[in-house]
């Protein structure tokens, strides 16, 4: 061990996952010696993000793994009074891992009969091209967007984790509706800037959610819906298709089964995330 570190810990954490780094960065703050350690090659355990050739790594690794044992006769490395503990391999909990391919063709079916019997200009989408743009995005082992807002980002700051992991507020947020990925217009400027709804469009949602910025002291306006689905009170409002689209996916992120009241408190959440780190209301960690 390096001269410069010391030889005497009061707390050894393993795993360098997201609940491992706050342990870990609590127990410092609190003027804990710890030692961060992990046996893999990478940092995040199963929250690691990972592009595309070092996922195929992972999941390369994942395989090596599944079937096999990981004991072995280390009895003449332990001396007297000790004993060992084996802990458990985060990666065994994955198993039966597989791609399948699902890429559609990005022409249109209407194109790709025109040119039968010919060369076609436009390359159809595979899973090789996609493989060759594998600098370009970044895949999750576990979803972990964080609203803006709320006690886990104050627990966060006030653990000064940030020194361990690095924040980035996420820039665009997409809905698929009509067949295409569209960008969700949530804030005032997203929703006066969008082509996706027309003015009389622009004009009802923003009504609307400013309704739900305070929709508990109006609770008239909602009341006989509140146990009631979500789609009722939308359509309640005179929202066109579009805009309960908008409103029920990609602000509530619930589906058609939500209550009105679970889903206006989950809208509320997702506005008043928006703007502490700039126009978004999502953090990824």
């Amino acid at each position: 061990m390096d001269d410069d570190l010391p030889d005497e810990y009061d707390c050894i954490v393993l795993g360098t996952g997201f609940v491992e780094a706050i342990v870990a960065a609590a127990l410092a703050r609190s003027g804990r010696k710890v030692l961060h350690l992990d046996s893999k090659g990478f940092y995040g355990g199963s929250w690691a993000t990972f592009n595309w050739k070092d996922l195929e790594e992972w999941i390369s690794l994942v395989g090596s793994t599944e079937g096999t044992s990981d004991e072995g006769d280390y009895a003449d490395l332990l001396k007297d009074g000790e004993r060992m503990i084996r802990m458990s391999n985060p990666i065994a909990t994955v198993t039966d891992l597989d791609i399948e391919e699902s890429v559609q063709d990005s022409q249109p079916k209407e194109e790709r009969d025109q040119e039968e019997g010919g060369s076609s200009s436009k390359e159809a989408a595979s899973w090789e091209s996609l493989k060759e743009d594998w600098r370009r995005f970044n895949i999750d082992l576990f979803p972990k967007v964080l609203y803006c807002r709320g006690a886990l980002v104050d627990l966060l700051i006030s653990s000064q984790v940030s020194r361990y992991l690095e924040f980035r507020p996420v820039s665009r947020i997409l809905t698929y509706i009509d067949g295409i990925l569209q960008d969700v217009p949530s804030s005032r400027a997203d929703v006066f800037n969008s082509r996706m709804v027309n003015i009389v469009e622009k004009r009802m949602l923003m009504k609307f959610l400013t309704f739900c910025m305070d929709y508990e002291n109006q609770s008239a306006e909602y009341e006989d819906f509140r146990e009631k689905p979500f789609t009722e009170f939308l359509q309640s409002k005179k929202l066109t298709p579009n805009l309960r689209h908008f409103v029920l996916y990609a602000l509530a992120m619930k589906g058609k089964e939500a209550t009105t009241a679970n889903a206006l408190a989950s809208i509320q959440k997702y506005l008043q995330s928006i703007g502490r780190y700039g126009n978004t209301p999502f953090l990824w960690p």
